[in-house]
């Protein structure tokens, strides 16, 4: 409260003490009317019986009859005043819901105003640990004890490097080739700078590890991703050999759509896909083209499976087709 509310409220608390005042007079003023009333009314009678008798004349009677005394008009008195007050009641209604929605816009803005504040703090502290760990980072030196021992082609090619400080030149190397030489070469530039280097390449003709499969499906069965995928959340419902499956979709392209959930079914799989696009229900008819499953290694990859639309009638396609291209595309894997 400033000094002005503070002097108004004072005021009306003061005025309200004297409008009390005053109606307790009222009050009793109001009884004595009454009482004076019918003391007239008495006196009006024994005048006019006196008048009959010859007691009295005519102008006293006349005299005693036409004595009026009107009550005070209270009602007309305050009429302004009430009127003033009920304006006066309705603008501070006004004022105090102006007040009340103004708080409440004023908290969303804190809150959000503070949830940015938060956000840039810690951009700006992650910011300058990089810097810091950036900093402590030393630079690529020539030194000019040997380095350390790496195994197969790279002892060889790093010495080389190490003993032509500044060629960079790739040797000949009997047995690798181009694309080789540039793998042991970088091998030997990360030993240099004390990174662990990768594992070295699977040897020519040897067969790669294949993946397993807990964690994907074979590779030829999962798409190129060859059309462009975009975030959508929504319900989806599997149906498969008489068994409801439900999963939530985490992207989906005009080709198929990913969608995570445990009940994992085999790849090959023909199943029968149902969700709701935009406010319409969209029914198709898929293939699983590829699983995950659950990695303790990697708990932030959700478990799911890939479906490839296979029938899937003309307007659904086009609804699809047109949510895709009016949403950013996403390039990395599903999570």
């Amino acid at each position: 409260m400033n000094d002005l509310e503070i002097q108004l409220a004072r005021a009306e608390q003061e005025l309200l003490a004297d409008e009390t005042a005053l109606h307790t007079e009222l009050e009793r003023l109001q009884g004595l009317l009454a009482e004076f009333n019918d003391r007239l009314e008495r006196a009006q009678e024994t005048a006019a019986g006196a008048y009959q008798v010859r007691a009295i004349d005519a102008v006293l009677t006349e005299s005693i009859n036409r004595v009026v005394l009107r009550p005070i008009d209270a009602d007309g008195i305050g009429a302004n005043a009430r009127q003033a007050r009920e304006l006066a009641v309705r603008a501070r209604r006004d004022a105090a819901n102006h007040l009340r929605h103004s708080i409440t816009a004023w908290k969303s803005s804190y809150k959000a105003i503070s949830n940015q504040l938060t956000n840039d703090e810690k951009s700006v502290q992650r910011g300058l640990a990089a810097n810091k760990t950036k900093a402590k980072i030393p630079m690529l030196k020539p030194v000019s004890k040997p380095p350390p021992p790496v195994p197969d082609e790279v002892p060889r090619i790093t010495s080389l490097m190490y003993e032509t400080e500044m060629d960079m030149t790739p040797p000949s190397t009997p047995g690798l080739g181009d694309d080789e030489v540039d793998i042991v070469m970088a091998t030997g530039m990360m030993y240099a700078q004390g990174v662990p280097a990768p594992p070295p390449p699977v040897p020519l003709g040897a067969e790669p590890i294949p993946k397993t499969e807990e964690q994907f499906a074979p590779k030829e069965d999962r798409p190129r991703r060859s059309r462009p995928r975009v975030r959508m959340q929504a319900q989806v419902n599997i149906t498969s050999l008489d068994t409801l499956y439900q999963g939530l979709s985490a992207n989906i392209s005009d080709g198929g759509l990913f969608v995570a959930t445990e009940n994992i079914v085999p790849v090959g799989t023909e199943v029968d896909v149902t969700f709701a696009l935009e406010g319409r229900h969209i029914e198709s008819r898929g293939v699983v083209k590829w699983v995950r499953r659950p990695d303790e290694k990697n708990p932030a990859a959700l478990s799911g499976i890939g479906i490839q639309f296979l029938e899937i009638d003309e307007d659904a396609r086009k609804l699809v087709q047109r949510y895709v291209s009016q949403r950013e595309p996403i390039f990395f894997d599903d999570v």
